[in-house]
C-alpha cells in the first residue's frame, strides 16, 4: 500500500484513516426568476406598498378627490401619515434601531444638515432662472392658513412621513435587493418622481441624495428628518413668501 494514498494501489481497497480527496463542487447557478421572487419579493412588495403609501398622501390625489377644499395640504398630509405609518409596521424593528441614541448624537451629520440645507433653495432659483421660467405659485393651496398650519402642513409632516417612506421602508428594502451605492440611487429617483415635477427633476433628485446621505453617515432617520422639514420650511417662509 503506497504511503499516503486514499486506497491501496494494489487491491484497490480504502485505506483506513486517510483522509478522502475532495470532491470538486459545481459552481452555483445564479437564481432564476422564480428563485427571485423568493428570495426578494417580500421586500419588492414592501417597497411597493411604500411608494403607494406616497402617492395616496398625493397633494394631486387629495386635489382630484376634494377640488375646492382649503386644507388640502392638511389633508394631504394627514393620509400620508396614516398610510406611511401602516406601511412602516412590518419594517418596525428595523426602523426602531434608526432613532438609537447612539446614532442621533453623532455630530458630524447634524452639522452638514444645519449648515447646507438652509442653502439648497438656491439651487432651485439657479435652475429655474437657467429655464427661463417663472416661479409658479406652488403654494396657493396655503392661502388663508396660518403659519403655525403651513409649517405643519408643508415642513413638518413631509419632513418625518416621506423620510419615513423613503429613507425608512424603501431605502431599507433596496438595500437588500441591491449594492448600497444602486439602493441610493433608485431611492432617490423615486423619491423625486413622486413629487411629479418634471421641470425640477435635478434638484429634487440632488435633495433626495443629500437626504440619503445624511441616513447614510448618520445612520438615523431624525437627521433626515430634520434637514427636509428645515428645506421646507425654507422655501415655505422665504423664497415663496418673497
Amino acid at each position: 500500500m503506497t504511503e499516503g494514498a486514499a486506497f491501496c494501489v494494489n487491491c484497490g481497497q480504502d485505506r483506513p484513516g486517510a483522509p478522502r480527496p475532495k470532491r470538486l463542487q459545481e459552481p452555483a447557478a445564479a437564481p432564476n426568476f422564480h428563485d427571485r421572487v423568493g428570495l426578494q419579493g417580500g421586500n419588492a412588495m414592501r417597497l411597493l406598498i411604500a411608494l403607494l403609501a406616497t402617492m395616496f398622501g398625493s397633494t394631486v390625489l387629495i386635489l382630484l378627490i376634494l377640488p375646492d377644499s382649503e386644507y388640502i395640504m392638511l389633508y394631504a398630509g394627514i393620509a400620508m401619515a396614516i398610510a406611511t405609518t401602516l406601511c412602516a409596521l412590518p419594517e418596525a424593528e428595523e426602523i426602531r434601531r434608526l432613532f438609537a441614541i447612539d446614532r442621533v448624537l453623532r455630530p458630524m451629520p447634524w452639522i452638514a444638515a444645519i449648515v447646507v440645507t438652509p442653502f439648497l433653495p438656491l439651487l432651485a432659483d439657479l435652475w429655474i432662472a437657467f429655464l427661463g421660467i417663472q416661479e409658479s405659485a406652488s403654494y396657493d393651496s396655503l392661502e388663508g392658513m396660518t403659519p403655525a398650519m403651513a409649517l405643519l402642513t408643508i415642513a413638518i409632516m413631509p419632513g418625518i412621513f416621506e423620510e419615513l417612506a423613503f429613507r425608512g421602508v424603501v431605502l431599507g428594502n433596496l438595500r437588500h435587493m441591491l449594492s448600497l451605492r444602486n439602493a441610493h440611487l433608485l431611492t432617490a429617483f423615486l423619491f423625486t418622481a413622486i413629487h411629479f415635477s418634471p421641470l425640477i427633476f435635478p434638484y429634487h433628485f440632488i435633495i433626495a441624495l443629500f437626504l440619503g446621505w445624511l441616513r447614510q453617515r448618520s445612520g438615523s432617520l431624525l437627521v433626515p428628518m430634520f434637514a427636509h422639514a428645515l428645506h421646507n420650511a425654507v422655501i415655505v417662509f422665504i423664497y415663496d413668501a418673497a
